[in-house]
């Protein structure tokens, strides 16, 4: 990387490259030309170069900026031909100008081939270096899209996740300001599990990833502390399978979906109000179900919504494109919902 870097900052590439075009043109006219004086050989090369180099740097850092990146095609192929033909024609000019000053007051060039070579040799030369900067800078382009986006997407990503925790912490204590309320050893007994709850956020949750086994111990704390809110009013089952616990997963992306289950259950007197939760896996597929009871005349309950569950369906399409499926459904009592979430690497 530090090489390329080097090469690009001082164009070592663009100097070699000129220094073997000038040596294999002043080879070739040694061979082929009629022309034997070296020095007019010389001369001629230098002369040719010098002006190939003032047409193709003119061409690629002047008109490609100035007409080709701002979609203005029709000028930018006019002005590089018309660039092209003015390089060669002045320096057929100032090649046969200057060797009669300083060498041979006589010497005549034949224009008309002289000045057919350059312009083929001009056109081939632009087109060679247009090519390999427009791939330079549509590769960069990219590079520079690519990691734009890279770094919306992770400040859209971190802006949901600050979202998220405080919604959570909001909705725990509020449980917890319940307890304390009635019962105020319960509240004692809350406010540790609460602690838990506070510092897997604090220590696991600003990383990208956490283990399934960490965000299963921190769901776990969070249903114990519902638990203690409700008591013997409701009914909650969690089972999933123990070997899933290394598997990465990034954190808080399951738990607003059982979050919402407890904010939306039923509270029934005259029959069980029930949350169940089941996480399983298959090849590296996670499915989180998760269903509760609510009361069906409610008019106003809609569990699909809430800042929480908005929050983690943006997370989902952001962390997990093409690699999750979430669908709801719903009866005259219970509300479901069905997680999956591929996490094998591509």
């Amino acid at each position: 990387m530090i090489v390329f870097q080097f090469i690009r900052k001082y164009k070592i590439l663009h100097i070699i490259f000129w220094i073997q075009a000038w040596y294999s043109l002043s080879h070739t006219l040694m061979q082929f030309s009629r022309e034997k004086s070296p020095f007019i050989i010389y001369h001629n090369t230098t002369f040719t170069i010098v002006m190939q180099m003032v047409m193709v740097y003119t061409i690629v850092y002047l008109l490609l900026p100035r007409f080709f990146y701002r979609k203005k095609y029709v000028l930018f192929v006019v002005s590089t031909l018309a660039t092209i033909f003015a390089a060669c024609v002045l320096e057929l000019f100032l090649k046969e100008l200057s060797i009669r000053l300083f060498y041979n007051p006589a010497y005549k060039l034949n224009h008309a081939f002289v000045l057919m070579g350059n312009l083929i040799d001009g056109v081939k030369l632009s087109a060679v270096f247009i090519i390999l900067y427009l791939a330079e800078y549509y590769f960069l382009k990219d590079q520079r899209n690519a990691i734009l986006e890279k770094q919306h997407l992770q400040t859209e990503l971190d802006f949901l996740k600050s979202q998220i925790n405080p919604h959570f912490l909001f909705n725990a204590l509020n449980s917890l300001h319940v307890i304390m309320r009635e019962d105020t050893k319960l509240a004692e007994k809350t406010l540790l599990e609460f602690s838990g709850l506070l510092r897997y956020q604090l220590y696991e949750c600003d990383k990208p990833t956490t283990t399934l086994g960490k965000e299963i111990g921190f769901i776990s704390n969070f249903i114990e502390l519902e638990k203690l809110r409700y008591g013997n009013e409701l009914e909650v089952e969690f089972s999933y399978p123990d070997e899933v616990k290394y598997r990465e997963i990034a954190p808080f992306v399951l738990i607003p979906f059982i979050e919402n289950a407890f904010k939306h259950v039923s509270h029934h007197s005259h029959q069980k109000n029930h949350i169940k939760i089941q996480l399983a896996d298959s090849s590296g597929t996670i499915t989180l179900e998760v269903e509760n009871s609510y009361d069906a005349g409610n008019q106003g309950f809609n569990q699909h919504k809430g800042i929480g569950l908005e929050n983690v369906k943006r997370r989902l399409s952001l962390l997990y494109p093409q690699k999750h499926q979430l669908t709801f459904h719903t009866n005259n009592e219970t509300f479901g919902v069905k997680l999956k979430i591929d996490l094998n690497e591509n």
